[in-house]
């Protein structure tokens, strides 16, 4: 039953990070190629940690720092004001969100 839970919120988590790459900053095209550059990084890195940590902890650390990435910009969005510091901070941390969250499909 834990894993069934696991699976759908990292399912919603992952679809909601890749969607909104058009509603990131700068070019959707850029950021779609990134996001893509940025998954296969992801199942590279794990494939090779696996061996070494394990699937738990990886699973458990992707999801917990993914949401905690996720958090961030959503108060980061809270104080856009325009700024191109806030808005690139949060185009990358969606990167990193999707880098680790993507880690726990691998």
């Amino acid at each position: 039953m834990v894993m069934g839970y696991t699976f759908i919120a990292t399912t919603v988590l992952y679809y909601g990070i890749s969607y909104n790459a058009a509603g990131l900053p700068g070019d959707l095209y850029l950021n779609n190629a990134i996001n893509g550059i940025v998954e296969i990084a992801a199942y590279i890195v794990v494939v090779f940690l696996m061996g070494y940590i394990g699937r738990k902890a990886i699973t458990c650390g992707s999801i917990l720092f993914a949401s905690i990435v996720c958090v961030i910009i959503g108060i980061l969005l809270n104080f856009d004001n325009g700024t191109d510091a806030i808005q690139g901070a949060y185009q990358w941390l969606g990167f990193l969100g999707k880098f680790l969250i993507s880690g726990t499909f691998a």
